[in-house]
């Protein structure tokens, strides 16, 4: 459990409540990082959202690869995008057949909210060749999610802007086999368009998915 003075006495305490809101508002409840870690974010001043986001993809990304997590507190603030970039390009997933069906029967699952709209299409990304194809054209770690995706806790999906010709990942997170907005991506995790974002958001209300109005990649 965090002590949350501790962390004002190295911050605000309006960072300190910035800081969370902006874990519940983009990552929902439950433990996104120990303590130690969200201690050494503070004590290292990585508390910008950007830096907190690659943060949180590098540790899991440790997780994933069954690394040391613990490495990361000795990174530097310089340091971490660095880090980050270098850890996915090393990254290296099995994928085989066992891990390819479990992937593919989670997913099916979500088939449905594919859709092809006048000023929108999405598509599931039904395999882990499309996802790791995602990663690479859209540079971003979502190849990382492999795993958590294996195990029904993430579907990601591909979202094509027919007006501007805008390219995005959308992702959720899965709780009890329903799915709540995570994040929406651009290239190299730019933000989405203001048209984008609202084009996802009548998605998202169309198709009755939870989303929390605050996320910071729908606002």
């Amino acid at each position: 459990m965090i002590d949350k003075n501790l962390l004002e006495q190295k911050s605000s305490k309006i960072e300190v409540e910035i800081f969370f809101d902006y874990l519940n508002n983009n990552f929902g409840d439950g433990e996104i990082l120990p303590a130690k870690h969200i201690e050494n974010i503070f004590e290292r001043k990585i508390n910008h959202e950007t830096l907190v986001e690659y943060y949180i993809d590098t540790y899991r990304t440790l997780k994933i690869m069954n690394q040391d997590t613990n490495n990361l507190l000795s990174v530097e603030k310089e340091n971490l995008l660095g880090y980050h970039l270098e850890l996915v390009r090393n990254f290296k997933a099995d994928s085989d057949f066992y891990l390819e069906q479990k992937f593919q029967q989670q997913v099916d699952n979500y088939s449905y909210l594919s859709c092809d709209e006048e000023n929108y299409k999405i598509e599931l990304i039904q395999d882990i060749k499309q996802l790791d194809w995602e990663g690479k054209y859209m540079n971003h770690c979502i190849a990382t999610y492999r795993y958590i995706i294996a195990e029904g806790e993430y579907v990601g999906f591909k979202f094509f802007n027919k007006k501007s010709w805008e390219r995005l990942t959308l992702g959720f997170a899965v709780f009890d086999n329903n799915l709540v907005f995570n994040q929406l991506k651009a290239h190299s995790n730019y933000p989405a368009s203001k048209e984008s974002r609202e084009f996802v958001i009548e998605y998202l209300t169309k198709h009755k998915l939870k989303f929390n109005k605050s996320n910071n990649d729908l606002v």
